[in-house]
């Protein structure tokens, strides 16, 4: 009892065709501890081994280990045993998978459900904004809409020139405001290169809305039209080409002051290395003639910069002059009406671009509290709430296969993992090593016998110096519970030394009774500590119970 059982290694070998029984037999045993044999020459672990059983086995574990996460318990399976089929048990992974997502879709829905009042009242009050807005966009078409019609009853051709000039004008007023943003002195030369270049993407639009224009003009007017924004065209890409080109130059310069950042550096180095000067001073012609590359390049960036801004000026004059044109002509071509309704025709459109995001957005909502509608009705929470429990029957359900699945498999998944880890086969024999109590050699050699029927060969050896056997324990029913204070917290003790758990079984018991002697406490801490040792699923309280028992009895007596 305080000695741990001694221990003999043995080597057990057969025919490579009985393998898998060798396997077998061992695993049935159950009193071994295996180890992968070293040092054997000639012998190498086996290749073609099938691993089916174990590979399932792992999935099977995996898949209670998922239903345990999302359950949060440890289901207790039921005690109707399964007989499964080895199909059924591979399927078992998918269908819980199938039920995981099941559970966590119906959890969704609850969640929703606890929080649709809330939602509700947040996404009404968002429609209620949007059927508003909406109305007054409707409103503001009507009346727009009404002022349109009323000139297309005179001539409808008076609308769409109406339109026309109306976006001509605002395109020339947003190249105006470019042109004056580049001559901005804290502009740089990027800045007036991206303006300039939004101010050319404006001119295609701008001749398309004044070809539309044209044909209700003279032709003196016309030809001006046109010669004033061919002229506003080159003007601009003149000005965007000297932009580019002193940019262009800005970005030399930006490299060339690096050399010189550097040469710098290297002559205030050169000064605690006098060897240097002479190498530095061949150098000195090369960074002369780089100061003056340096010169005339930001001379000539100075000067590409104002011979852009001098024609971006002209540009902006131009195009005054143009807006100027086509405000003259508005005037004398059409009446303040037709410009109205021009205006509202435009509005119209722009009206119709605002309202349908919003449109959209406002069927979404009608289709978002329509659904959760369903969830704020009480009833509704109650199917949710019975889909949960179902949900999770199943999954308990599941879970008990899983565990008959396991107890099925497991002796063919251990085999495998025998044959994989701890078994090394020749050209025809195989071999396995391993441990086993002094007093279980008889029953270990009467089991392989049988089992392989007399083919298999087994011999047993004492420990050596440096091998590490594994130790074997035999704690009576009365002090295995404190073996959760010896052996689960400091672990086994070695095979030369003795176990320390029926000593401390009886010595913490009388000393917690010695320091804790109290009748009703000792009573009361004896039925919590039996109730743990009955009740309790898991083996470790199961063992605090069992201590707990042992100490209440103590500090009764004692009390």
């Amino acid at each position: 009892m305080l000695i741990p059982k001694p221990v003999k290694k043995f080597y057990a070998y057969t025919t490579k065709n009985l393998r898998r029984e060798l396997a077998e037999a061992l695993v049935e045993f159950d009193e071994v501890h295996m180890e992968r044999p070293e040092g054997i020459p000639g012998l190498k672990p086996p290749e073609d081994v099938s691993i089916e059983h174990l590979r399932l086995y792992t999935e099977l574990r995996r898949a209670a280990e998922r239903v345990i996460a999302h359950l949060g318990r440890v289901p207790t399976p039921e005690q109707s045993s399964y007989d499964l089929s080895l199909d059924e048990i591979r399927s078992l992974p998918e269908h819980v998978d199938a039920a995981i997502g099941q559970l966590l879709e119906v959890q969704r829905e609850l969640d929703l459900a606890a929080s649709a009042k809330r939602m509700l009242k947040d996404l009404s009050k968002r429609r209620a904004e949007l059927e508003s807005r909406v109305a007054e966009i409707e409103e503001m078409i009507r009346q727009y809409y009404e002022a349109a019609a009323a000139v297309l009853e005179t001539d409808p051709r008076k609308l769409r020139l109406a339109r026309a000039l109306l976006e001509a004008d605002r395109n020339l007023a947003r190249i105006i405001y470019l042109v004056e943003a580049g001559l901005s002195p804290s502009s740089s030369t990027s800045d007036r290169t991206e303006v300039t270049k939004r101010a050319i993407s404006s001119i295609e639009p701008l001749t398309a809305e004044l070809a539309e224009i044209e044909p209700h003009m003279s032709e003196e007017e016309a030809e001006q039209v046109k010669l004033t924004l061919s002229r506003l065209e080159e003007l601009l890409k003149v000005a965007l080409t000297k932009f580019s080109d002193a940019q262009s130059a800005e970005e030399s310069l930006a490299e060339m002051r690096l050399v010189e950042q550097m040469w710098s550096r290297i002559v205030e180095a050169s000064k605690k290395v006098p060897e240097l000067a002479p190498l530095l001073a061949e150098r000195e012609p090369k960074l002369e003639r780089l100061k003056q590359e340096m010169e005339a390049i930001e001379a000539r960036r100075d000067q590409l910069i104002k011979e852009g801004l001098e024609r971006l000026e002209e540009a902006g004059d131009t195009a005054q002059r143009l807006r100027d044109t086509i405000a003259s002509f508005r005037a004398k071509a059409i009446t303040v009406r037709a410009v109205e309704a021009g205006e509202a025709s435009y509005r119209i459109s722009e009206l119709v671009k605002e309202a349908q995001p919003l449109l959209a957005e406002l069927s979404k909502l009608k289709e978002e509290i329509d659904k959760l509608s369903r969830y704020a009705d009480k009833q509704a929470k109650k199917d949710l709430e019975k889909k949960k429990e179902d949900a999770i029957k199943l999954l308990e359900g599941l879970f008990s296969k899983i565990v008959y699945g396991l107890r099925q498999i497991r002796p063919k998944a251990a085999a495998e993992k025998l044959e994989t880890e701890y078994m090394l086969e020749g050209v025809e024999l195989v071999l396995v090593h391993g441990w086993v109590p002094e007093d279980k050699l008889d029953e270990l050699k009467q089991k392989l016998s049988n089992r392989l029927t007399g083919f298999v060969g087994i011999e047993f050896e004492k420990p050596s110096k440096g091998d590490k056997p594994p130790t074997y324990v035999e704690v009576s029913r009365i002090f295995r519970p404190f073996s959760l204070l010896t052996h689960k917290m400091y672990g086994l003790p070695k095979p030369r030394e003795l176990d320390p758990t029926p000593v401390t079984a009886i010595l913490f018991s009388l000393m917690f009774g010695f320091m804790y002697g109290d009748l009703g406490h000792g009573l009361v801490l004896a039925a919590l500590g039996a109730l743990l040792l009955k009740k309790a699923r898991s083996d470790n309280m199961k063992d605090f119970g069992g201590v707990m028992l042992s100490a209440g009895i103590a500090a009764a007596a004692f009390g």
